[in-house]
């Protein structure tokens, strides 16, 4: 996750289709449910489309999932904890409550099923500041309790704390850090989903290889995160398909008609937008008045905030953006079965997945303490409810699937 303004901007869409109707899409794996029961009925909304690699081209949804409660009979020490750092105060508080019940509700479930195998969360907060993360992470290192980390929620902040944690000889998983290159190897480092430059990779080579467009224009707005996206999309696209490549700023404008103007007399047959949501919906407002016939693709900010669709109405329909995270699984949407989990968050389905992971480790008796965990965690290699677990040796999945979406 980036920290900038915009992206405190939560997108609550998650679910559907793209190219052919959400009811052809019987489900999308055992633990998301089918494609309508997750999206807005009624509503245009970014709904999920299909799972693909960072090549572009389809990937199958994993048949099997892990369940936290494994075989209820796990038996292990007491004392041991999963500690969760994340901001519960400041700016950026309502990111951490989420994770953090995610969290709780694998390790809930799991001692549950497993009453011989005590096991805690223990939860820190940063407080959405430097000075917080780094009081939380000697916090996290000083309690010798904690065999396993989730967090920390921002790339910056495990580009601050992270070293404490590696010298501590802890594991620490991010469900949301996506900064690329972030820690270097054997650091203990863990990335839940895939990095800024493979959403951009992805994005760029879905319109190239799986939809066999050759003019793209790439729009980017001025940040370092999405003038990163662009500048991958346009290596990889290569020079001879860049039809056009335009900045756009960072404010919001009334209207984006002579940078559309410069996409239709480039011919462009696809826009690729490295920007937020706001900047978005306005500017394929402008294109499909002059241009309908041109595939928009986002990246991932596109999904940032709830109003995309409403803003850009008609306009956005068949809009497509590629998101690292996944759908929030139907387990976790259930008042039933936990009532703490706000379902609409981004990064919930990562926590729960990669806390299940250290569970099960726990629960296995390979993990005893914080060596142990690191060492599970390294030779970890199993399928969550559509994402593929395992890593590299510095921490980037070996399997980093991505998720597009459309607006529909």
């Amino acid at each position: 996750m980036r920290w900038v303004a915009a992206a405190l901007l939560v997108a609550a869409a998650t679910a559907g289709c793209t190219s052919e109707p959400a009811s052809q899409i019987s489900t999308i794996g055992p633990r998301l449910g089918t494609a309508d029961a997750l999206a807005a009925p009624g509503a245009l909304s970014f709904r999920f489309a299909r799972l693909i690699g960072v090549d572009g081209l389809d990937r199958e949804v994993p048949d099997a999932v892990l369940d936290p409660a494994g075989d209820g009979g796990a038996s292990c020490s007491p004392g041991a904890a999963i500690a969760v750092i994340v901001p519960l105060t400041g700016q950026a508080s309502h990111f951490g409550p989420p994770i953090r019940d995610a969290a709780v509700a694998a390790v809930g479930e799991f001692t549950a099923a497993n009453p011989a195998c005590e096991l805690e969360v223990k939860q820190f907060d940063t407080q959405t500041s430097d000075a917080g993360s780094l009081t939380a992470a000697k916090a996290v290192v000083a309690d010798r309790s904690v065999i396993g980390v989730i967090g920390p929620v921002f790339s910056h902040e495990v580009d601050l704390i992270g070293d404490r944690f590696t010298e501590a000889g802890l594991a620490f998983a991010s469900p949301s850090a996506t900064a690329p290159g972030l820690v270097g190897p054997d650091s203990g480092f863990f990335r839940g989903l895939p990095n800024d430059r493979q959403i951009a990779e992805s994005g760029a080579n879905y319109l190239t290889k799986r939809l066999g467009l050759s003019r793209v224009c790439v729009i980017e707005q001025e940040f370092p995160e999405t003038e990163l996206a662009a500048k991958t999309v346009r290596e990889l696209v290569g020079q001879q398909a860049v039809a056009c490549s335009v900045q756009i700023g960072q404010s919001l404008r009334a209207d984006y008609r002579s940078e559309v103007d410069l996409v239709v007399e480039a011919r462009a047959d696809a826009v690729y937008f490295a920007g937020y949501a706001p900047q978005a919906a306005m500017f394929v407002r402008d294109l499909h008045q002059m241009a309908p016939d041109v595939v928009f693709m986002g990246w991932e900010g596109v999904l940032d905030g709830d109003d995309f669709a409403r803003t850009a109405a008609d306009s956005g329909r068949g809009t497509l953006a590629v998101g690292s995270f996944l759908p929030t699984a139907k387990h976790l949407q259930n008042p039933a079965a936990t009532s703490s989990v706000d379902g609409s968050a981004r990064y919930v389905t990562e926590a729960y997945e990669l806390t299940t992971i250290m569970t099960q480790g726990v629960g296995s008796g390979a993990v005893t303490d914080r060596a142990s965990m690191r060492a599970f965690l390294d030779g970890y290699v199993g399928d969550g409810p559509i994402r593929r677990y395992g890593w590299d040796d510095i921490g980037e999945l070996e399997h980093p699937e991505l998720i597009v979406y459309e607006v529909g």
